[in-house]
Order: structure tokens, then C-alpha cells, then sequence
């Protein structure tokens, strides 16, 4: 038994039609032209799927990492270094996922309050 209310769902009545709006977005969808990553760009694939099925037929594995520093300027300096040595030893980090400060999140005048990330 639940011990959790039963939630009533109350939609407006002026909603659009769920089916015509999906279908105007896929309509739309078909128009958007998709321009390449540099990733893309540099491997010469038209899109990361491709990507990623072509190092898994030459059997490597990707490699993601996550990065972000308090400030863009450290974040940008370090992927410069990361690269530079990875480039030197011939190591590859196919993606950077950017990870932002909780702090930006936080007025201004209130960050040097906050908890700084580790």
C-alpha cells in the first residue's frame, strides 16, 4: 500500500494536440541542417555515431573526460596542457564534458560564501 498521495493530473483543455505538435517537429526537424563537430570534422565523419562505430571496428575504446575549474580561463588553459600532453604521448580524449561551478548558480554577491567544488 502506498503511503503517498494519489496525484490528480489537471492539463488546461487549450492544449495543442500532442500528435500534431510531434509531428510539426520532426517537419521542422527535416529542415535543420546540422553542421559538424570539430571532432567530426577532423575524423572525417558525418556525425559521432559514425565516429563511434568506426573506432569500435578498429577496436579502441573512446575516451571521455570530464573537466571544469572556477574560472573559464583555468578550464581553458588546462584542456590546452591536457591536450598538448596527450598529443606528445600519443594518447587520445575524444570528448570534454564541461563541468560548471555550483557557484555560478549563486548571486554574485553570495559566491565567496559558497561551497567551492572540489
Amino acid at each position: 500500500m502506498s503511503i503517498l498521495p494519489k496525484a490528480t493530473l489537471h492539463l488546461p483543455s487549450d492544449l495543442p494536440n500532442g500528435r500534431e505538435v510531434l509531428e510539426q517537429g520532426k517537419a521542422v526537424g527535416r529542415t535543420l541542417n546540422i553542421g559538424l563537430s570539430l571532432l567530426c570534422e577532423e575524423m572525417g565523419v558525418r556525425s559521432e555515431l559514425e565516429y563511434k562505430r568506426k573506432m569500435r571496428d578498429e577496436g579502441r575504446v573512446m575516451t571521455t573526460m570530464n573537466i571544469g575549474l572556477q574560472t573559464w580561463a583555468d578550464t581553458a588553459r588546462a584542456l590546452r596542457l591536457i591536450h598538448n600532453e596527450c598529443e606528445r604521448r600519443g594518447f587520445r580524449i575524444d570528448r570534454y564534458q564541461m563541468q560548471m561551478d555550483r557557484r555560478m548558480g549563486v548571486p554574485p554577491k553570495s559566491r565567496l560564501r559558497a561551497a567551492k567544488e572540489t
